[in-house]
């Protein structure tokens, strides 16, 4: 992974972070924020490729869009991801 993407992701996990906080939602564990803002990175990039906007413009987006059902859903999935990527 370069540098620019691991600064991208986190970027992307201290946004997550504030969101959570923001929101008074329980946060998930460092494993499946990592996750999630790896996803949210992607999908970035998938928008930035076809709309040709500026990837923390679009961070910014995605993470604001989330809503509190969604994210703990997400958070569950992201804590189920990184448990098979860990065992």
């Amino acid at each position: 992974m370069g540098f620019i993407r691991r600064q991208e992701e986190r970027l992307a996990e201290r946004l997550l972070r504030w969101h959570y906080e923001k929101n008074s939602l329980p946060m998930p564990t460092d494993g499946a924020l990592r996750v999630r803002a790896g996803r949210i990175v992607d999908e970035a990039h998938r928008i930035g490729a076809r709309r040709g906007r500026n990837l923390m413009e679009i961070l910014n987006d995605l993470i604001k869009d989330l809503k509190i059902g969604e994210s703990k859903a997400d958070a569950e999935n992201a804590d189920s991801d990184e448990k098979k990527t860990s065992g």
